[in-house]
């Protein structure tokens, strides 16, 4: 209960963060565009996600699917730092 309740905190923090960096990094005429371009992303990978969540249950057993989309956060970020860091 005390991991959940730590985890959740997360989500807010690093809203705040990443909409005051969009805001004093980009053009004001550029604010829209980049958040509307963010919350495309990000509902296009929730999308693909719950899209393939049955057919990855059907093959691996839930801890087996919890590992396999821990490795492609842990991936991704491992790209992104790698291409804007």
């Amino acid at each position: 209960m005390a991991s959940a309740g730590l985890a959740a905190v997360g989500g807010p923090i690093q809203d705040i963060t990443v909409a005051v960096l969009r805001q004093t990094e980009l053009a004001r005429v550029d604010v829209p565009a980049a958040t509307r371009a963010m919350m495309a992303g990000s509902q296009l990978g929730l999308l693909a996600a719950l899209l393939l969540a049955p057919a990855l249950l059907a093959v691996l057993p839930l801890a087996g699917v919890m590992a396999v989309c821990g490795v492609a956060i842990l991936g991704c970020g491992v790209v992104g730092l790698r291409r804007f860091g």
